[in-house]
């Protein structure tokens, strides 16, 4: 199912095998490549979906989420430490 969360003002959209986790399983997390979105995992997460948590993120501006893409998929991360 596809769930919403908003991040910085931007609804971001994510497919998850349940509303409510299973605190018994680990938990995966799916990040798309550029010009993709969540349905590239369906292989995936098809065979994985009852066994565990998991989370298909759309990034900004790819499949159902809001927001800006971007051209490059570094532009996505945002760094912890500067020097």
């Amino acid at each position: 199912m596809i769930v919403f969360h908003e991040i910085d003002g931007v609804n971001i959209a994510c497919w998850v095998n349940s509303p409510n986790f299973n605190e018994g399983r680990k938990s995966l997390v799916f990040i798309h490549g550029s010009g993709a979105d969540h349905k590239i995992w369906i292989g995936q997460y098809t065979k994985l979906k009852d066994d565990f948590n998991i989370v298909c993120v759309n990034l900004p501006g790819h499949g159902l989420s809001e927001g800006q893409g971007e051209k490059d998929v570094s532009q996505y991360v945002k760094p912890i430490f500067t020097t």
